[in-house]
């Protein structure tokens, strides 16, 4: 199993209060401006922006409403957390997806932030590591 760029999910989950998902639109782009959520080239473009924002709130949505079951669910496959070096989601918050997996564990970390994967640096690196 690979997790990119997400913190563990018995480490997630979001204070009602802090939710950004039910934001209006404007507010909800200002607010994961500062998180590096949203690819610049969709924040210049108004109607690419109207395309992606709603998936972008449903993927927030997920991120902030999900509640782990229990601490003694645990997959059963070798796990590899992948993150940017730069990223708000730190190598160590990747590394705590150990506690997920009964069998091995990895972190692999690349160059960038939370959109490491879209790096010139990083692009080939990470396809690499997935074969």
């Amino acid at each position: 199993m690979f997790a990119s760029a997400h913190r563990s999910p018995h480490l997630s989950g979001v204070k009602e209060a802090d939710w950004t998902h039910k934001l209006g639109d404007v507010e909800f782009v200002e607010v994961v401006k500062r998180f590096d959520f949203i690819p610049e080239e969709a924040l210049g473009n108004s109607e690419l922006l109207k395309l992606v924002l709603p998936a972008f709130k449903a993927d927030m949505c997920l991120h902030e409403t999900y509640v782990y079951g229990s601490s003694k669910d645990k997959v059963l496959c070798p796990v590899v957390g992948f993150a940017g070096d730069s990223d708000y989601v730190t190598p160590a918050d990747m590394h705590a997806w150990k506690d997920v997996t009964v069998a091995s564990f990895e972190t692999q970390v690349f160059e960038g932030g939370h959109f490491y994967t879209s790096s010139k640096e990083s692009k080939g690196p990470f396809l690499e590591s997935l074969v």
